[in-house]
């Protein structure tokens, strides 16, 4: 009888470990979005880029490379994509 409780524990606690690995799997992004945008003189509405990459900081770094050099232009969020990307960027 214990053998039995024992070999139903270790079973459930196998299970559990397994469902834990594959929440996490699910949880990180694909790839990345980042954004930067370009105002031009009294415009409010800015052109608007996307970099995208798998990589959270290269593509960050990519989007500030793009707005190097530019007073108007702002590098903004990045955002998790849920598929992989290729290195590139944009207009939105």
């Amino acid at each position: 009888m214990r053998t039995k409780v024992v070999t139903g524990s270790l079973i459930l606690v196998f299970a559990m470990f397994i469902q834990t690995q594959q929440g996490n799997a699910q949880g990180e992004p694909r790839g990345w979005r980042c954004e930067y945008r370009i105002f031009e003189g009294t415009s409010d509405s800015p052109r608007l880029y996307n970099c995208y990459g798998r990589s959270l900081n290269s593509t960050r770094a990519r989007a500030k490379v793009r707005c190097r050099g530019n007073p108007l232009c702002n590098a903004g969020a990045c955002l998790p994509l849920d598929f992989t990307p290729r290195n590139s960027c944009s207009r939105y």
